[in-house]
């Protein structure tokens, strides 16, 4: 939910009103008929019962997001290796 908070509780769920169609956010009014997903209420009680979860949880997202990072810059950084060996290979197919 701290990565992507507005897809993760809400979707691509949309309401109408006078003015035309909005997305459904914590700041639309109760008569949008906007229902969280169960894994955002699963989260949110969580989180909001138990400090200790909500800790974990904020600090475990900006973990991956560093992990990630970092494996896509030596991905991107590191030397390709040449294999020689399967040239020799395809070569006495001919």
């Amino acid at each position: 939910l701290t990565l992507a908070p507005q897809y993760i509780t809400y979707g691509s769920q949309s309401y109408q009103d006078a003015a035309g169609w909005h997305a459904c956010s914590n700041d639309s009014p109760p008569s949008s008929n906007c229902l969280q997903s169960q894994t955002a209420v699963l989260i949110y009680r969580m989180t909001g019962r138990i400090d200790f979860f909500g800790f974990v949880f904020y600090f475990a997202n900006w973990v991956f997001c560093a992990v990630y990072f970092v494996s896509a810059l030596y991905l991107l950084c590191r030397k390709q290796r040449s294999d020689q060996s399967l040239g020799a290979y395809y070569d006495d197919d001919i």
